[in-house]
Order: structure tokens, then sequence, then C-alpha cells
């Protein structure tokens, strides 16, 4: 598998191209996934994160009261980027979706860049690939949720972590 990956002749494609080609065409999947499971699944019943940002833009403050234990578990950031996106494209799923879909699609970017500074540009674009086509993001796409958020951040500060002592 090893002499495969290295026998592939992409060191001549830049890593612009390379990066551009795994965001778009996760971008373009996750997107598709997300469309069709809003108009194909019920809605959610409850979801703590939906529910904060409907509190965020129902009071209309940054600083949002919950008054019910159920919602202390939730950090402020993902509510508030909920709350930004109804508030952009309504009070429903649909925008959540697609931003989280927005967001994942940054999962192989910097997969790949994490890979890049490990091993060559074969091995990393298939890193970078696996993390494209991986099921549990699709899994979680339709989902106003953490998940996606911190497999992002998660990878992104490892990144970012590397980098700074490299």
């Amino acid at each position: 598998m090893m002499d495969f990956l290295k026998n592939l002749k992409i060191n001549s494609l830049s890593e612009r191209k390379i990066i551009l080609f795994l965001f778009s065409i996760t971008l373009v999947m996750r997107v598709v996934f997300a469309i069709v499971y809003y108009f194909t699944n019920p809605q959610p019943v409850t979801n703590a994160y939906y529910e904060i940002a409907l509190k965020i833009l129902d009071q209309g403050r940054i600083f949002y009261e919950t008054g019910n234990p159920y919602y202390e578990s939730a950090g402020p950031l993902l509510p508030w980027i909920n709350a930004l996106t109804m508030l952009v494209a309504g009070k429903n799923y649909l925008g959540l979706y697609l931003v989280t879909a927005l967001v994942s699609s940054l999962i192989p970017v910097f997969t790949y860049k994490l890979a890049r500074i490990i091993f060559d540009q074969g091995i990393s674009l298939f890193i970078g690939a696996w993390s494209a086509f991986y099921l549990f993001y699709f899994y979680f796409t339709p989902s106003p949720g953490k998940d996606l958020w911190m497999s992002f951040f998660m990878v992104f500060l490892l990144y970012k972590i590397v980098m700074l002592f490299r």
C-alpha cells in the first residue's frame, strides 16, 4: 500500500490545489447529505443547542438566561453560532446543518495539513481523503450539536500547536 501511495505522481500538484480539492469535495458531499437528510427525516424532538439558540434570539441579548439546569451543560460558543445562523437563515434546522457541513469540510483540510508535517504528499492526501469520507462525520453533519465542532477544533488546535513548536 505504501509503495502505491509513493508511486502516485501527485508531487507536481500544489498544496493549494490539494487543499481546495479536499475542501470542495467534502463540502459538496456534506451539503448534499445535509439537505437530503433535512427533507427526508423528521426534525429532532428536542436539542439543547437548538433550544438555547432560540432563547438567545427570543431574549435578544448575547448573555442569555436559561433558568433551567438542562441548558447549563452547553458552553456559550456553539449556541451563539447557532443563534447567529438562525438569525440569518431562519429558525429551522437546515441552516444549522449547512453551517455544520461547512465546518466539517475544514476537518480534512487541517487533517491533511497536520499529516503533511509528518508524511509526504501522497500519504497526507490519503489521510485527508480518509477524513473527507469518514462515515461518522457524515452521521453527525445534520446536527446542531457539538460533535463535529469538537472534532474540528481538536484537529485545528493540534495543527496550530505542532506549528507553534516546529
